[in-house]
């Protein structure tokens, strides 16, 4: 296509500086010519104000040519427009001659693609032209960004009405509200002069003025020639024959039958388009029943006006047992247990009320059978007026699994009871060495240190009494020594003076053994507290200490025990290098995590709770707390388990 910047003979905006109507400036007059063998089509385009295209086109219109007009624009609007600010096209169709269904496709596809033009308006429309822009209004999406007027004079004052309903197309090309004022005045005025003009020519040149009679027959004569012709359209073929030649003298007739070409083209258009989406949709509808037919999970529509479900696959009916005509009568709630119909209408209050609802949740129903299992629902909702009109669910039967995780649930209660049978066994265990240790061995290395100094005391050998002064200080060490391992095996007077004095003693050893300081502090007194209670609570904090000297880096440790009427509290505090808590929880922080698991999970056994606040770089506090009537009265399961 050949690009011109003017051409003799044109359209009035190819010579004009100004729009004659608005005022608006008249700027880049540029005409296309087709390259097409034989094409008579042409363009010629110019940009008035800043935001309206106008074109005005001649000629046959191929696909060829509409393909090389859109690249103009393309170039053209790149040229002269910020598409930003929006575009209005605006095109004179009265020198037109037609254009195939092809070149209209294209033309609609472009303007759909570009969303920088915010209207488009035609004018001068040919009759068949009309017929194809009433189609594309009823039928196209996009329709709201199409227009069509008589007039150049109707298709600017729309375009200005629509530039000042669009925020940026406003055009600054009409300086003040005056002219503006005055420019819609001219505006109103000129189009109903159009419109007079218009009407004036349909009566003097429509033919009033022929003879009734012969008038009359002509049109009933060209009405039945006409009819014949429609009916003998083959509608299940694309196309159409030619009419007979009789009929098809006049420019008038031609006019005629290359609108009813022109329907039939763009009705095979929209049938081969319909047939490919019926088709498309078929296989699509098929693929979903096969799917939800075939799916292990029980598929099912609900419908909460009428209270019922609508639809049910096979694998529904197996997890109810009931049949697909005894399931479309029932609602949903009626499948359900007394606990899960609580749920369901607590749920079903919350889409009322607008609140947000998860899709997914846990229910049990009852089968036909009077079998309870246990489904997971996940429904899709959709709402009229904010309120629920129906609901697609998928029901999984995860009866297996809830058994499972009950199985482990029960798994995991009997592992923490033997932990704490161990514990308790451990802790006899311990006592009782601790309690021989002391009457056996402890006592017979004391016996040993006296008789060793009495024996010292008898000899008069300087070198006898240094080789028995030795001996002496290697009994006394071993009494130390044995002393400290009854300490760590059980300390003697947690059962003898209490839980304070025991924590007390092992702060002062700790201190003695690894250079950092320990403070404790004891609110009311510990010393009533169960033996089994206070043995749990001693070691708990005793691997707190050994985990703060091991992996804390601490300087100082503070210990917190307070003895409530109903709990006992426990607070563990360092200055260390802390730690990330959650990686404790999810196991990857392999240092800490098995004791303080252990940990936790004795306090859970005994009714008590555990909470951890650490941060790198910052220490840790480690909270314990655990029921007094735990302690004062052991469950019965752990009385069992002791006994």
């Amino acid at each position: 296509m050949r690009v011109s910047p003017k051409k003799k003979g044109s359209a009035w905006f190819m010579s004009a500086h100004q729009c004659p109507v608005t005022g608006l400036a008249v700027t880049h007059p540029e005409s296309v010519v087709s390259s097409g063998p034989g094409s008579d089509f042409h363009a010629e385009a110019a940009k008035i104000g800043d935001n309206f295209l106008l074109v005005k086109s001649y000629g046959y219109v191929t696909s060829t040519a509409e393909s090389e007009l859109l690249a103009f624009f393309d170039k053209y609007i790149q040229r002269h427009f910020d598409i930003k600010k929006g575009i209005i096209y605006i095109e004179d169709y009265e020198h037109i001659s037609g254009g195939d269904s092809d070149s209209r496709k294209q033309y609609i596809a472009y303007f759909k693609r570009n969303d920088f033009l915010f209207a488009t308006i035609l004018f001068n429309l040919p009759p068949i032209y009309k017929i194809s822009f009433n189609l594309f209004k009823k039928l196209n999406i996009y329709s709201s960004r199409a227009n069509a007027v008589d007039s150049y004079e109707q298709a600017i004052a729309l375009a200005l009405r629509i530039s000042n309903k669009n925020i940026g197309l406003i055009d600054e090309s009409i300086p003040d509200k005056k002219e503006r004022s005055l420019s819609s005045f001219l505006i109103k005025k000129l189009t109903l002069t159009a419109q007079l003009d218009l009407f004036i020519k349909k009566i003097t040149g429509g033919g009033f003025f022929f003879k009734k009679n012969s008038r009359i027959r002509s049109i009933q004569q060209y009405s039945e020639d006409l009819l014949k012709y429609i009916e003998s359209i083959d509608w299940q073929k694309p196309g159409v024959h030619p009419p007979p030649d009789g009929i098809y003298d006049t420019i008038s007739s031609r006019k005629v039958f290359d609108a009813i070409s022109f329907v039939k083209s763009e009705i095979d258009s929209l049938l081969e388009e319909r047939t490919a989406a019926e088709f498309v949709l078929r296989e699509s509808e098929k693929k979903y029943r096969l799917l939800v037919e075939h799916a292990k999970a029980g598929i099912c529509e609900y419908d909460y006006i009428a209270q019922k479900i609508t639809s049910a696959n096979n694998a529904l009916l197996d997890i109810t047992g009931y049949s697909k005509d005894e399931l479309l009568v029932m609602n949903l709630s009626d499948i359900l247990t007394d606990k899960g119909k609580e749920n369901f209408y607590e749920r079903l209050s919350l889409h009322y009320s607008g609140k947000p609802v998860t899709p997914d949740f846990i229910y049990q129903i009852i089968t036909k059978k009077g079998d309870v299992k246990w489904v997971l629902s996940n429904a899709h909702v959709t709402y009229f007026d904010n309120r629920p009109q129906k609901a697609s669910i998928v029901l999984t039967d995860i009866t297996v699994l809830k058994t499972i995780e009950s199985q482990l649930m029960e798994y995991q209660h009997k592992l923490k009871k033997l932990s704490v049978q161990l514990s308790i066994s451990e802790e006899e265990q311990r006592k009782s060495l601790a309690s021989q240790l002391h009457d056996n061995i402890s006592q017979e290395l004391f016996v040993a240190q006296l008789q060793l100094e009495s024996f010292e005391k008898s000899l008069n050998d300087d070198d006898q009494r240094a080789e028995i002064s030795k001996i002496k200080k290697h009994v006394i060490q071993l009494i130390k020594e044995t002393r400290s391992l009854i300490f760590d095996l059980s300390p003697p007077m947690l059962y003898d003076s209490g839980l304070s004095d025991a924590l007390d003693t092992l702060a002062r050893m700790t201190e003695a053994k690894f250079s950092l300081n320990v403070f404790t502090n004891f609110s009311d007194n510990s010393y009533h507290i169960n033996d089994d209670i206070k043995f749990i609570i001693y070691r708990n904090i005793k691997e707190l200490i050994h985990n703060i000297i091991k992996h804390g880096k601490a300087k100082n440790i503070f210990i917190n025990v307070k003895n409530s009427q109903n709990s006992l509290k426990v607070i563990v505090k360092d200055d260390g290098v802390g730690f990330d808590p959650a990686s404790h929880n999810n196991g990857t922080n392999t240092h800490v995590g098995f004791g303080l698991f252990d940990i936790r999970e004795k306090i859970s056994h005994l009714g008590g709770k555990i909470n951890i606040d650490s941060a790198p770089g910052h220490g840790t506090s480690i909270y314990m707390e655990v029921p007094l009537e735990m302690a004062l009265h052991p469950p019965p399961h752990l009385v069992d388990e002791i006994l």
